[in-house]
C-alpha cells in the first residue's frame, strides 16, 4: 500500500513497512531512507528498529528527527553527541529497541514549553500546532532541517551541524 504526498514539485510515495511510512529520495550522490512511525509516538522504536534491519543499517546512520521542549518554537538543532533521551518517550523507545551501546543523531526541533505547570507537558506535546506557530515551522523550521539533512547527506556532518546550529 502506498500513500502520496506532494513536496515542492515532487511527490513521494510512501510505502507501509513495520508499522512506518518510507520512502527513498536521492540527494546528491545518495540515497536517503525516511521513515516516519504510524503508531504512538512513545513505541516509535518498534517501527525503527526492523527498518533498520531490513534495510542493513547501522543506528550511527539514524538520524530521528522529534520535537524539544527545551528549543523555542521555530528553532532546530542537531546533536551529534552520545544522546540522552531526557523524559522522551520516543526517543526512549528507539534507544531501548537498538542493540546494546548503539547511538544514534537528533535533529531537534524546538516547540518550546507550556507557560502552565509540568502536568500540562503531555496535552502540550501531543496538540496541534496553532495556526501561527505551524506556519512559523513550515516556513522557516522544515525548510532549514531539510536542507540541513541534504547537506549531511552531500558534505557531511560537520558541514550540517554547523548550517543548522549556527543560523
Amino acid at each position: 500500500e502506498e500513500e502520496e504526498e506532494e513536496y515542492g514539485n515532487d511527490k513521494l510515495k510512501w510505502q507501509k513497512e513495520s508499522g512506518a511510512l518510507v520512502v527513498t529520495i536521492p540527494v546528491g550522490h545518495s540515497r536517503l531512507l525516511f521513515a516516519r512511525p504510524q503508531g504512538f509516538m512513545n513505541r516509535s522504536g518498534h517501527a525503527i528498529s526492523p527498518i533498520l534491519r531490513h534495510h542493513h543499517l547501522h543506528s550511527s546512520k539514524l538520524l530521528v528527527v522529534h520535537d524539544d521542549l527545551d528549543l523555542p518554537i521555530g528553532d532546530a538543532a542537531i546533536r551529534i553527541k552520545p544522546y540522552k533521551t531526557g523524559h522522551h518517550n520516543g526517543l526512549i523507545s528507539i534507544r531501548e529497541n537498538l542493540p546494546a551501546n548503539n547511538s544514534f543523531f537528533r535533529v531537534r526541533l524546538g516547540i518550546g514549553r507550556p507557560v502552565s505547570d509540568s502536568a500540562a507537558v503531555a496535552d502540550y506535546v501531543l496538540r496541534d500546532f496553532p495556526p501561527h506557530e505551524l506556519r512559523k515551522v513550515e516556513k522557516s523550521v522544515f525548510p532549514r532541517v531539510l536542507d540541513a539533512i541534504r547537506i549531511l547527506a552531500e558534505q557531511g556532518m560537520d558541514r550540517a551541524v554547523h548550517f543548522l546550529n549556527n543560523p
